[in-house]
């Protein structure tokens, strides 16, 4: 039986020689700003189909011009033959009213019952544009811990 061998590759920014196996370890990403501590509503809070929901969450920092707190919300569910629905916002605030035609596309019809509406938050650095005119941009901070709301149907839908 042969002997195993152990090969040796440079470790990352010394001339240290370290085990192959050892090598192979992704570091954990290095963010710009910590993850946006969660505020409000809290988890699973209900929202009824027309007022619109507050979230909010504790400021990480001074951003630059060009860095927005990026709030993305997702509801797995039917709608047009598809199963998941998501949108985001790019925003300066760390409060932030989800307005009712904003949140409608997160509310099912009557039939589907109630949905689950998972958000977090993080912070980006906006780089343009897609060409619906919604930012786009590159992740700056660590994303918040995820949180959730249930959305009431839509009357009569």
């Amino acid at each position: 039986m042969p002997t195993p061998t152990s090969t040796t590759v440079p470790a990352a920014n010394t001339d240290t020689p370290v085990a192959a196996d050892q090598a192979t370890a992704t570091p954990a990403p290095v963010h710009k700003y910590p993850s946006p501590e969660l505020l409000g509503p809290p988890d699973a809070y209900p929202v009824a189909w027309k007022p619109g929901v507050a979230l909010k969450w504790r400021p990480v920092g001074q951003l630059a011009e060009d860095e927005y707190y990026y709030l993305h919300l997702e509801a797995y569910r039917k709608m047009d033959d598809a199963h998941w629905y998501g949108d985001y916002i790019f925003t300066k605030d760390t409060t932030l009213e989800i307005e009712p035609d904003f949140l409608a596309p997160f509310h099912p019809p009557e039939q589907d019952g109630q949905a689950v509406v998972t958000w977090w938050v993080h912070v980006a650095r906006k780089t343009g544009e897609n060409e619906h005119g919604k930012p786009l941009g590159v992740e700056l901070g660590a994303p918040s811990p995820k949180r959730t709301f249930v959305t009431e149907p839509k009357p009569g839908g």
